[in-house]
């Protein structure tokens, strides 16, 4: 099957060495702006060969701890402490937490629920469809972080995986939450979502991931 083309162009050189900060330009037609678009911000640190490993946050706009860690890592991590890439995506979901809502106001639906994207889709869509065709083609391992948001109170956790997955799937994801270093971790016996979960988008591609709560409910 051919997959269409993104239509989320940005300015970062994702095989330049170094750390690049940008944008994806998320199409967005309205009456005040027929040809606008918004700003997704972006991150790329590069040193060398070496795995890729995006990391993501805010697929839900109301969960804030995820996008805070993601922001002071940018800030702070030096192309000299990475031997290969890592991606960060820290406001995945852009309408949803540029609102500090866990859905997007534009078009009402859950980036986490709409994988694998549509890319002529409402910008919802279009995002996950970014992840899933551009970002996870390039990702050896990928860290989605999630928080408890606006109803959900969570201890520090690492989730693995669901029940489906080979046995040599459930070690590596086993051994990258040990490295991730929460002090809890488990396996979702089916987990919600289905096939249309970032998670869902990962293992299509044969990227090693892991996902994690972390944080109480803000109100």
């Amino acid at each position: 099957m051919v997959r269409k083309p993104s239509r989320l162009p940005t300015r970062i050189d994702f095989g330049a060495d170094g750390r690049q900060f940008g944008a994806l330009q998320l199409p967005h037609s309205v009456h005040r702006s027929a040809y606008g678009w918004l700003p997704v911000p972006i991150a790329c640190v590069r040193n060398g060969e070496g795995p890729t490993v995006p990391l993501l946050s805010v697929e839900h706009g109301d969960e804030y701890e995820d996008q805070i860690t993601l922001s002071k890592l940018i800030g702070g991590l030096e192309p000299a402490a990475v031997s290969g890439r890592i991606i960060l995506l820290p406001m995945a979901g852009f309408p949803a937490g540029n609102a500090g809502l866990r859905t997007s106001p534009i078009d009402g639906l859950n980036l986490n629920r709409v994988f694998p994207g549509d890319s002529d889709g409402t910008p919802t869509p279009a995002l996950a469809h970014y992840i899933d065709n551009v970002l996870m083609p390039m990702a050896d391992y990928l860290i989605d972080l999630h928080s408890g948001g606006s109803s959900l109170m969570y201890l520090p956790t690492a989730i693995l995986g669901g029940a489906q997955m080979t046995a040599e799937v459930r070690q590596a994801r086993l051994e990258l939450g040990l490295v991730f270093g929460d002090p809890y971790g488990f396996f979702f016996p089916g987990g919600q979502g289905g096939n249309a979960t970032t998670s869902a988008s990962a293992a299509s591609h044969g990227v090693i991931s892991i996902g994690t709560e972390m944080g109480e409910a803000v109100r």
